[in-house]
């Protein structure tokens, strides 16, 4: 091998490294960048607000166990897990007045909304929310997940 071959070689991969390095900063930037907006978009509601308006739209809701905000995929969903007092099922009025007071006074846009309950006996355990999803209004999109309310179209809940 000739010294210009081997000389051009070198040349080459020097460019392959100076040309490479700003990707990869490039690279690390956009992840920092990410992951800063992940933490922005991700965490607990300040309690000042929702709390107050999930506690009062029932007389039932004994306590707030849960209440946050985080991203799933580009969407971000609002978890809400109440304790309920006496020994009733969680009827229809009580998921709607919560999931109502919990959409209205989130603090920042939603796309899903998720509610659970337990029992303020034993929080421990979580309370089937089915009989209470099946009188939901027809205009709000909902799944079953896991015994909880998975509203799809929380807009809907703020027009009330």
């Amino acid at each position: 091998m000739s010294r210009s071959a081997a000389g051009r070689r070198l040349s080459l991969a020097l460019v392959a490294v100076v040309a490479t390095v700003p990707l990869l900063t490039g690279c690390v930037v956009v992840r920092e960048e990410w992951n800063a907006l992940q933490r922005e978009r991700s965490g607990t509601q300040a309690p000042g607000v929702v709390k107050p308006a999930i506690l009062a739209a029932d007389p039932r809701v004994d306590e707030v166990l849960t209440l946050q905000v985080g991203p799933s995929g580009f969407a971000r969903i609002m978890t809400v897990v109440i304790s309920v007092s006496g020994d009733e099922p969680v009827e229809t009025s009580t998921a709607l007045a919560v999931l109502t007071a919990a959409a209205s006074t989130a603090q920042s846009e939603i796309h899903y909304l998720e509610l659970g309950a337990r029992p303020a006996s034993d929080t421990s355990q979580l309370l089937n929310l089915e009989d209470a999803a099946a009188g939901l209004p027809s205009d709000l999109d909902w799944r079953w997940q896991d015994s909880k309310i998975v509203v799809t179209n929380p807009d809907v809940l703020d027009e009330r």
